[in-house]
């Protein structure tokens, strides 16, 4: 062994005697907390000199060095240290002294030489939990390097555990701590993150109160950075264990809703693939829908399409994943719904934006799965809308039909019944005494023969181009055998 390597193992000895003598000699019972706390503190945040352990040593130094203690994963100093910092840490959660005086009187009786004598216990105990914070999670960087398969659950002792649970527990309290807590809830955040994404023991129970911070960084506007975006996505799974159902879950979904509405995080891909994620819940599908379709009349065009991207993704996702309960409530209470008030819709310009949303659903229409699914959600109200008496639900509906041309269910050969179909519900619009109906037919008319020329019935081209409005030819089905003429020639 080098002398530089005996050097550093007697430093590691002496780093694991200190810590333990900081947590075990605690004094008498009748010994305040600040007393209790600050053996420990001092470890991490030497004042003088003489408190560090080697005169080589920087106050940087000394730190990384009593982690490393903690990533050595000797369980001899687990069982002692952790348990002896646990009973500490449970006095000074149990009297919330790590609460700054301000948290608990009235602005008006706030008295400035109370706050001040209280300044320094704050300071110590919040100093405390930040380190036990800084411990724990190296204790848990210690078994992640040893694990031998990834992805495999890391084992941690249940003395580490036990801390890590109690640290999260204040994780919100200690956020509302104002300035004085930030350093210390983010030591806090960090090991709860960092043991999600180990994949160590009970790492269910520690996302209850990280999640919403994640979800409250990345839906403030004025704070938003794309890093905070991306972070929500390494926790996607985790979303999927909090139960929407449950009441206490309403302020989650409250944040996660306002995330949602944010045009920032619509426009990043890894913000339209978190939002992705969370329609795998079922529960929490209707309210999303809700959130994007309230957006949609004043939207831009590049957020409908991250919408309807958002939709497409989450459909099939659950397709692929066998979701039926998720699929099932994606399709009919969200991509039927669409499709409804795309069809009833009054005003032109709405109209235009859901089918904007709905544009990469029917611009797949070639695959199977999608060419059933827009046969089982628009058969039931396309063909019957056709015929309405309100003269722009017939025109929303031939705009329709010229985007899922043909309608057809793809288990049964019919297609060319199903073309013949579509081709006279149009021709009878081309017939429409509406003239706007007769346009939007005309112009769908254009469009179909335009794309489907090759495999059109000539019948049905015929039929179609040769159609007479009370004896006159329409102006506008003439304008569209012009622009086809022009496709083929070209």
């Amino acid at each position: 062994m080098s002398s530089d390597e005996e050097i550093l193992k007697d430093q590691l000895k002496t780093a694991a005697k200190a810590l333990l003598a900081a947590v075990e000699e605690i004094g008498d019972n009748g010994s305040s907390i600040e007393a209790q706390c600050s053996p420990f503190v001092k470890l991490f945040k030497p004042t003088k000199k003489s408190e560090l352990l080697f005169e080589s040593l920087t106050a940087k130094k000394q730190e990384t060095l009593l982690l490393d203690v903690c990533r050595a994963t000797n369980k001899s100093f687990i069982k002692r240290f952790f348990p002896c910092m646990q009973s500490i840490l449970e006095v000074v959660i149990n009297e919330e002294a790590y609460v700054p005086e301000s948290a608990f009187a009235d602005n008006e009786d706030n008295d400035s030489s109370k706050k001040e004598g209280s300044d320094a216990k704050v300071v110590e105990c919040l100093s405390f939990l930040k380190y036990a914070a800084m411990c724990t999670e190296a204790a848990l960087e210690g078994k992640v390097s040893l694990r031998q398969v990834e992805g495999a659950k890391v084992q941690i002792s249940s003395q580490v555990t036990d801390v890590a649970l109690k640290l999260h527990n204040i994780l919100l309290s200690v956020h509302d701590c104002g300035d004085e807590g930030s350093a210390t809830w983010n030591a806090i955040l960090s090991l709860c993150e960092s043991w999600w994404l180990a994949n160590a023991v009970d790492r269910e129970s520690l996302i209850a109160q990280m999640l919403p911070l994640l979800v409250l960084q990345a839906s403030d506007p004025t704070e938003f950075q794309k890093s905070y975006i991306k972070k929500l996505v390494s926790f996607k799974d985790a979303f999927q264990v909090i139960d929407f159902l449950n009441p206490s879950s309403d302020s989650l979904r409250s944040l996660l809703l306002k995330v949602a509405s944010n045009p920032i995080c619509l426009k990043l891909p890894e913000g339209r693939k978190f939002l992705t994620s969370l329609f795998r819940d079922p529960d929490l599908v209707p309210d999303l829908h809700r959130a994007f379709r309230a957006q949609i009349p004043e939207a831009t065009k590049t957020i409908l399409q991250a919408y309807g991207e958002i939709y497409y993704r989450a459909w099939c996702d659950a397709e692929d994943s066998s979701a039926v309960v998720t699929q099932e409530v994606i399709e009919h209470q969200v991509l039927q719904d669409l499709m409804h008030a795309a069809i009833h819709i009054a005003s032109p310009a709405m109209a235009k934006s859901i089918l904007t949303t709905l544009g990469p659903l029917h611009a797949d229409k070639k695959t199977k799965r999608v060419a059933d699914l827009l046969n089982r959600l628009y058969g039931p109200i396309l063909w019957r809308s056709l015929s309405a008496a309100n003269p722009s639900v017939r025109r929303n509906a031939v705009a329709i039909l010229e985007r899922v041309f043909p309608l057809h269910d793809p288990n049964q050969n019919q297609m060319k019944a199903s073309m013949e179909k579509c081709a006279t519900a149009i021709k009878n619009a081309l017939k429409d005494t509406d003239a706007k109906v007769r346009i939007a037919a005309s112009e769908a008319t254009a469009n179909i023969c335009t794309l489907f020329w090759q495999i059109l019935p000539s019948a049905d081209i015929r039929m179609l181009l040769n159609c007479k409005y009370s004896g006159y030819m329409n102006s506008v089905t003439v304008a569209a055998c012009s622009c086809i003429l022009t496709h083929i020639v070209n």
